[in-house]
């Protein structure tokens, strides 16, 4: 599964910033139908999202409309204008139950069959942002084979439960590390959710370096400036991936010995962390068409 560090969301009724994105390094699109287009104008969004896709393809971009509720009336048109050959999947907001991922995926499959599409083709993102969706995180998770990431909606969660949103994070401690720790648990990818604050640079790597030492691999963006920096938080640095290539060799070394720990700059390591190496050679070699950006580290 190709990782996933930045989903930038683009008006679905804007012509101008659809087009736009085609140029923006995002790893994934994100077209929007729901809450980024007032209701006046959804059926114009589905038209133009439509007629972007094909472009979006072709620039090789991997793309997820971000569809209506569910339960919404709209839900149907949406998923029948945009599933095509060139959507790689779906964002499907404010999910609290399995059975909703269920019912998205006898649709999907419906739609697919009708189009002629192969089986499977469209992939899911369940945003999850509201307490039950937290505490059923990892059934929503495991729902569907279709399912690439589960995402964390950090606004709308702080309105489910009544509180305002601090700065500093504490509110969502819990709850953004309980979806984390889903996703890993269903083998899917975490995605964190949107920061806020367009023109604040240190606190989007803040933001960032949390989400991502709690297990996030990728975050959403809501401004094309954005893309970058989530994409150099959520790379592995060279100087990362040398020391990954060091830890592996001296542990490969040592179990060549017959010995199940070894030393290296004084430090031990042992499975675990020659496990987290690997992993961690493996993602950066996956984004190997996005070179890996110099960072301070957040670890």
């Amino acid at each position: 599964m190709d990782p996933i560090r930045s989903l930038l969301f683009v008006p679905g009724n804007r012509g101008r910033f659809l087009e736009k994105a085609r140029g923006v390094p995002a790893d994934v699109i994100v077209p929007d139908l729901e809450s980024g287009v007032p209701d006046p104008e959804k059926a114009k969004a589905r038209q133009m999202i439509r007629e972007a896709l094909p472009a979006l393809a072709k620039a090789g971009k991997r793309v997820y409309v971000r569809v209506n509720a569910i339960d919404s009336p709209l839900i149907w048109d949406d998923l029948n204008t945009a599933i095509s050959e060139h959507l790689t999947g779906v964002v499907l907001p404010s999910i609290s139950s399995a059975d909703s991922i269920r019912h998205l995926d006898d649709i999907i499959t419906n739609l697919e069959h009708g189009k002629g599409l192969p089986f499977g083709q469209v992939r899911i993102i369940p945003f999850i942002e509201a307490a039950l969706g937290v505490l059923r995180a990892f059934e929503i998770a495991t729902a569907s084979t279709r399912i690439t990431a589960i995402a964390f909606g950090a606004e709308d969660f702080t309105a489910d439960m009544g509180v305002t949103h601090r700065a500093d994070g504490l509110d969502l401690l819990y709850a953004r590390h309980h979806v984390a720790i889903a996703a890993h648990a269903a083998r899917k990818q975490a995605i964190d959710s949107p920061f806020v604050g367009i023109e604040d640079a240190p606190g989007l790597t803040a933001d960032g370096r949390l989400a991502l030492s709690l297990g996030y691999s990728g975050k959403f963006a809501i401004h094309p400036a954005q893309v970058g920096l989530i994409n150099t938080i959520f790379s592995p640095t060279p100087e990362e991936v040398a020391q990954a290539r060091r830890v592996l060799q001296a542990f490969v070394k040592a179990e060549g010995e017959g010995l199940g720990t070894c030393s290296l700059d004084g430090q031990m390591i042992d499975t675990a962390i020659a496990l987290r190496a690997q992993k961690l050679i493996r993602t950066a070699e996956s984004l190997a068409p996005h070179p890996a950006r110099h960072r301070p580290s957040p670890r």
